[in-house]
């Protein structure tokens, strides 16, 4: 499926939008097979019906905002990558009891 989602786009009309998004949804994603089984389990086809729509409603808010959220941060990928990693190395430097924490501490931030 990825070869046909990636030859979608990008999408210049809605349409193509909307068919990129269908071709999307057929990827795995554990957030949304974890949903499909609670919806088998549900006991039923209607209680799993509302329980994918609900999981469906209540995720499209935070995708369509992180889209949109992408598509103007685009220019600030690499300033957005440093920070990630520099957040990490002093998170990984202030571990307590950590070894790793103190030969960060001692070689790469020479503290």
């Amino acid at each position: 499926m990825q070869p046909l989602a990636a030859r979608l786009l990008p999408a210049r009309t809605a349409a193509g939008a909307y068919l990129a998004g269908l071709a999307w949804g057929w990827l795995p994603c554990a957030m949304v097979y974890a949903a499909l089984a609670a919806a088998a389990f549900s006991g039923g086809a209607a209680q799993g019906a509302l329980g994918m729509v609900a999981f469906g409603l209540g995720t499209l808010p935070f995708l369509l905002g992180a889209g949109w959220l992408a598509s103007r941060l685009r220019d600030w990928r690499r300033i957005a990558g440093a920070a990630v990693l520099g957040f990490g190395v002093y998170g990984l430097a202030h571990a307590n009891g950590n070894v790793l924490g103190d030969a960060i501490r001692r070689g790469l931030l020479c503290l």
